[in-house]
């Protein structure tokens, strides 16, 4: 008897531990960009408008079923600042009510938003004025005014690259959800 028991209780672990979940992919054209599995942690903002933080309980049929939560600072018993886990109420929703993620940051980032190109060309327009007011030149004598105008160009163009890179990838023309079902 000691072994049935052993072996229904072995069968029923073993069809839990590699059952497959459902799965949610975050793509650009047919790129994916991220994945979002069960047991996962997931930000969007919803098509109201309203950031969530959540834990994937379980994905079914084009829904989400989630756990809110929120980080938040408290003051411990030894008078440290510390963060706790505030959880939430639960929540379903559809990949239609999603509107957008947040982008994530990369180690080039500096480069796609145009930052570099502000701080170069910014760099250089000051110099260039410094070292032509120090040598007691006119400020646009010689091509002078030609190199800083070229600079100035530079800058508005980090700039206008800096300013129309969003923070969130909005789910549209370029990005869309696809819901995988796995059983």
């Amino acid at each position: 008897m000691p072994k049935l028991i052993v072996v229904l209780l072995i069968t029923f672990l073993s069809k839990e531990a590699y059952a497959q979940h459902d799965f949610l992919l975050l793509k650009k054209r047919n790129k994916t960009i991220a994945s979002y599995y069960v047991d996962n942690i997931i930000t969007f903002r919803t098509a109201g408008g309203r950031w969530v933080d959540a834990y994937i309980n379980d994905i079914k049929n084009d829904t989400l079923f989630l756990k809110e939560f929120e980080i938040v600072p408290y003051v411990s018993s030894w008078g440290m600042p510390a963060t706790d886990t505030l959880w939430r109420n639960r929540m379903k929703i559809t990949t239609k009510d999603m509107a957008a993620f947040p982008r994530r940051s990369q180690s080039v980032n500096y480069i796609k938003d145009g930052t570099l190109l502000q701080v170069a060309s910014g760099g250089y327009m000051l110099l260039n004025v410094i070292n032509t007011l120090s040598d007691g030149d006119a400020l646009f004598e010689d091509n002078n005014g030609l190199r800083l105008g070229i600079a100035a160009a530079v800058f508005a163009v980090g700039t206008f690259m800096h300013k129309s890179r969003s923070p969130v990838i909005e789910i549209g023309k370029k990005y869309r959800l696809q819901y995988v079902q796995m059983k």
